[in-house]
């Protein structure tokens, strides 16, 4: 690969960004790698542009398998795996929205309405603010529909998603 350098500061940066939402960084670096290859890339390719163990890019891959965001490609000589990117990530980034993200915000909702049914006593005894239980209670109402929203809607491919999100920041400007 040309400029090895860039596209690893590149992987590592969607690593870190990939890591920020729950996954590991190696699942960004193979990632951003398969992703930007223009053939099919193999297990040792990416172990030795990564300079990371077989063992780690074998889990990496089957995880980014089990996600929907890479698939097997053909095999190549000496029978190694070849792997491609998921053109449709849109698909898996609503999933992972509303398997993760979503149902976090409703266990969220629901602890807040347990403390919002406390008396106004027992949250002073508590040391609550009323006032800000309430501003929580609507901020986290605010981003679960926010979530629904993009969930519902049927993003399956890159351009949709991008096009989702255009869309959803001209209606907040």
């Amino acid at each position: 690969m040309k400029n090895l350098k860039s596209i690893l500061d590149l992987s590592d940066n969607i690593g870190k960004f990939i890591e920020y939402w729950g996954f590991k960084s190696i699942h960004g670096r193979l990632w951003t790698l398969i992703y930007l290859a223009e053939e099919p890339i193999s297990t040792p390719e990416l172990v030795k542009i990564l300079s990371v163990s077989k063992g780690l890019v074998s889990v990496g891959i089957n995880e980014l398998l089990e996600h929907g965001l890479i698939r097997k490609a053909e095999k190549v000589s000496g029978g190694g795996q070849t792997f491609v990117a998921e053109d449709d990530i849109g698909s898996v980034v609503r999933k992972v929205l509303r398997d993760r993200e979503l149902k976090l915000l409703m266990s969220t909702q629901v602890k807040i309405n347990e403390l919002k049914s406390f008396s106004p006593r027992e949250l002073e005894i508590a040391g609550i603010n009323p006032e800000r239980l309430e501003q929580l209670a609507n901020l986290t109402d605010t981003h679960k529909n926010v979530l629904q929203l993009f969930v519902s809607r049927g993003v399956d491919s890159l351009s949709q998603w991008i096009s989702a999100v255009r869309s959803a920041l001209k209606s907040l400007i």
